[in-house]
């Protein structure tokens, strides 16, 4: 089920006390039972996944980073094992392209950038689940000028990782004392 760019899978609920046929893109990833990879001809709308002996979930929204350019992955997908599937997605940086082959899975993009692909995959004319990869790359540029920085290759990891930065120094001036569980806002 799909509405306003959230897609919801039902499960059995008998399934619930066995471990579901497929593995998560991370999990198959560490254990070397999927890999991501440029195509045969290096193109930015898709890439392709060859499986090992078990079926991939692949979430529609979670980026791979390397290969030519980094990429977000337009469609959730279930990957049939021991296949090789062409897999639809969009580039996350305009100023990088090269020879590189493979992929590794990194943090899914935000909310706001996962459903504009989202709208644009299922709202679009293109029956190829492309999305609009111009209104992307812009969206990048604006992040990075309200961040008032500017990447090398005007990748979205790049603002991603300062803002980590930041994150975690504001965290650091913020220690819980000891045998603290949480931290409770009171109204001045």
């Amino acid at each position: 089920m799909w509405r306003d760019g959230l897609t919801v899978i039902g499960l059995d609920s008998s399934l619930k006390d066995r471990q579901p046929d497929y593995l998560t893109f991370d999990d198959a990833a560490a254990g070397g039972a999927v890999e991501v990879r440029e195509g045969p001809v290096q193109q930015v709308p898709a890439v392709e996944a060859v499986t090992g002996p078990s079926a991939v979930l692949l979430l529609g929204g979670d980026t791979l980073i390397g290969g030519a350019q980094n990429r977000i992955i337009n469609v959730t997908i279930l990957l049939k094992a021991a296949a090789t599937t062409a897999i639809p997605v969009s580039c996350l940086e305009l100023g990088r392209w090269n020879q590189g082959r493979r992929f590794a899975s990194a943090r899914p993009v935000d909310h706001s950038l996962r459903r504009m692909v989202a709208e644009q995959v299922t709202r679009g004319p293109s029956a190829r689940h492309a999305a609009d990869q111009g209104a992307i790359w812009a969206e990048i540029g604006q992040r990075q000028s309200r961040a008032a920085m500017h990447s090398p290759t005007e990748a979205l990891h790049d603002v991603y990782a300062r803002e980590q930065r930041e994150l975690d120094a504001f965290a650091r001036a913020f220690p819980l004392p000891p045998g603290t569980r949480g931290i409770r806002h009171r109204p001045a």
